[in-house]
C-alpha cells in the first residue's frame, strides 16, 4: 500500500501541477467533492468530464468556485449541471475561450435566450 488513496481526489491532491485533466466516461468514482479538490490545482486550464459522471450542478458549481483559470472545458452527456450549474461556470470562468456541453445536461435551448 503506498497510502496515495483512490480515485480523482487522490489524483489532483498528489498532482498539483496539472494544466489538463480528462475524466473518462462513468467513472462513478467522481463526486462533487472530488471536482472541489481541483482549487489544488491552480494551473489547470483545460478540463474534460466525460459522459454519464451525473456531477451534477454540485460539480458545476466546484468548477465554477474552484477553476477560474480554465480556458476548455467538456462536459459530457448526462452530467445533468443544469441551467444553474452552467449560469455559474460561465459566470466564474473568465478566461473560457473553449466550451463543449453534451445532451442531456438539463440545458434548453431557453437556456440561452
Amino acid at each position: 500500500d503506498n497510502n496515495i488513496g483512490t480515485g480523482v481526489g487522490a489524483i489532483l491532491q498528489h498532482c498539483q501541477a496539472l494544466t489538463t485533466l480528462t475524466i473518462g466516461d462513468q467513472n462513478s468514482s467522481v463526486r462533487a467533492e472530488d471536482i472541489a479538490m481541483l482549487r489544488q490545482c491552480r494551473g489547470l486550464t483545460s478540463l474534460a468530464i466525460g459522459a454519464e459522471n451525473e456531477i451534477g450542478s454540485n460539480g458545476a458549481k466546484a468548477i465554477a468556485e474552484n477553476c477560474h483559470g480554465l480556458a476548455s472545458i467538456i462536459i459530457g452527456d448526462g452530467n445533468k449541471i443544469g441551467k444553474t450549474g452552467l449560469t455559474l461556470i460561465l459566470k466564474d470562468c473568465q478566461c473560457l475561450t473553449s466550451l463543449t456541453i453534451g445532451s442531456r445536461n438539463g440545458i434548453s435551448r431557453a437556456t440561452f435566450e
